[in-house]
């Protein structure tokens, strides 16, 4: 007599041979399921209709045994699952599957009762319980760190200690305590994080698809977490906030001048590094102050080539930078588009500029929306990319590259402050305003190329003299400071 098995584990999806959920049905677990398999456990070959499946869970039919031929994806209660697939499944595969990207350390508050996971009278103790609290603001015991495993699942670390997020004893029942504990791998200290809409997410527990939640909706401090089937209830949504830290006007990567920075984090101590294709010259052009850095592109025409530096000082919240710009000064004869590349929680992504390729100092601004638009995450990171330069199609070798002044900035580009280059180089030139509108410039050889730039870099206007005397119409600038680049000297100009 054939005896029908029943398959290991907690079952998330449950398979059905007729529409609308009814007639035969095997509930499974989270794995992979052969015609054999399926055939073991009761159900018949090209007999499936309808689906349920939990959330954070997906199934995919397969037309053909051992997940070949045509497939389907699920990823929701499915009552009947249409002509293409009607009867026409020989193996499945179950997985969990919730919302990637989210790796970093968080406060996480709950939507109705508006407190915040916390450790039980702070204990560190292996059985410590998860309980919501009234927030308290920096406080350690309050933020746990989120490790993606992959395909948006987790494990969740109790911030102040290597202790993770576990299901007492691997319950699958409703009101299992959530708790901290040793970490063991196990599918009952992982969880998927699924959408709950409007900045909120459910925690899923791998195990058996229960979700955290707060019994009964309780709005008081200290209640115990617990698990709970997941009906969708607001009480097992969760908002995902960063902790409080200090935020910045100014993340500076490579300045020598701070002072006109109302607020800056330092990430001056972080080291340039070269690449393939790259090497490091001596000696570079002189921009914001001494210490501009300068690379020969080593690489053949069609290779790849690159620079950058990475943040290995310590571990920060880039999320800050989301709606900031990057900053940086360069100087080239590299007449070919160029990318910097950023790094994120999901890896690293690229934004293209064209550089002018003059040999001269230009600076560049790069909203970090695009970055963001390129795929990039922000989130809590180290041992990131916090800046680089790369090309992975060289169009020209032996060019090189100066870069200076490099930060990223909240609101305002700051200006420059050069060191000993005023009047350098220039006794025999002579730069004044013979009326308002109207800079002269005397003593130069013909063919000087001539530059106006204001404080932040930008070229204003430029020409090539004519003459050993030459005057620039400056009727419609705004009075201020700006820098007169003559030949390869610059000088100080106030318009007045």
């Amino acid at each position: 007599q054939f005896k029908r098995l029943t398959p290991e584990g907690n079952p998330v999806a449950t398979i059905y041979d007729d529409i609308n959920y009814a007639s035969t049905n095997v509930q499974l677990p989270e794995g992979t399921y052969t015609k054999a398999e399926l055939s073991a456990y009761g159900f018949g070959d090209n007999s499936l209709t309808s689906v349920k499946v939990l959330p954070g869970f997906k199934i995919t039919l397969y037309a053909d045994d051992n997940f070949g031929g045509t497939s389907k994806i699920i990823t929701s209660n499915t009552n009947y699952v249409g002509g293409d697939f009607n009867d026409k499944t020989s193996s499945l595969k179950i997985e969990a599957e919730g919302v990637s990207g989210k790796a970093g350390t968080y406060k996480i508050k709950g939507r109705n009762s508006n407190l915040y996971w916390d450790l039980k009278a702070n204990s560190l103790n292996a059985g410590t319980k998860i309980v919501q609290y009234n927030d308290e603001k920096a406080e350690q015991f309050q933020q746990f760190k989120l490790e993606e495993l992959g395909k948006g699942i987790y494990t969740i670390y109790a911030n102040t200690s290597k202790m993770v997020l576990d299901i007492n004893n691997a319950s699958a029942e409703n009101r299992a305590a959530v708790q901290i504990w040793t970490s063991n791998n196990s599918k009952c200290q992982q969880y998927i994080l699924v959408d709950a809409g409007d900045g909120y997410y459910q925690f899923v527990a791998r195990h058996c698809g229960k979700v955290v939640e707060v019994p009964d909706n309780s709005s008081v401090a200290d209640i115990e977490l617990k698990t709970w089937d997941n009906n969708n209830q607001k009480c097992s949504h969760w908002k995902l906030e960063q902790p409080y830290h200090d935020t910045y006007n100014y993340w500076v990567i490579l300045r020598d001048g701070v002072s006109d920075m109302d607020s800056y984090l330092d990430l001056r101590k972080n080291s340039f590094a070269e690449w393939d294709g790259t090497v490091s010259q001596t000696i570079a052009g002189k921009y914001e102050g001494e210490n501009a850095l300068a690379y020969t592109v080593n690489a053949v025409v069609g290779g790849w080539f690159g620079f950058g530096v990475l943040n290995t000082s310590d571990t920060y919240y880039f999320g800050d930078l989301a709606s900031y710009s990057l900053h940086f000064a360069y100087k080239t004869d590299y007449n070919g588009p160029l990318f910097v590349k950023m790094g994120g929680v999901n890896g690293e992504f690229s934004v293209q500029f064209t550089p002018t390729s003059d040999n001269k100092w230009h600076t560049q601004e790069i909203k970090m929306s695009k970055f963001i638009e390129a795929g990039l995450q922000l989130g809590t990171t180290t041992n990131n990319l916090i800046f680089s330069i790369i090309s992975e199609n060289v169009v020209k070798t032996g060019a090189t590259i100066n870069v200076d002044d490099i930060y990223y900035y909240k609101n305002t580009v700051l200006s420059l402050v050069f060191t000993d280059i005023e009047d350098a180089g220039m006794t025999d030139i002579s730069v004044y305003q013979p009326s308002n509108n109207k800079i002269a410039i005397t003593g130069i050889e013909i063919n000087t190329e001539i530059e106006l730039m204001n404080l932040n870099g930008k070229t204003i206007m430029s020409s090539v003299s004519s003459d050993t005397n030459t005057v620039l119409n400056v009727e419609n600038l705004p009075k201020g400071l700006y820098l007169l680049h003559i030949g390869n000297t610059i000088k100080k100009v106030l318009l007045k």
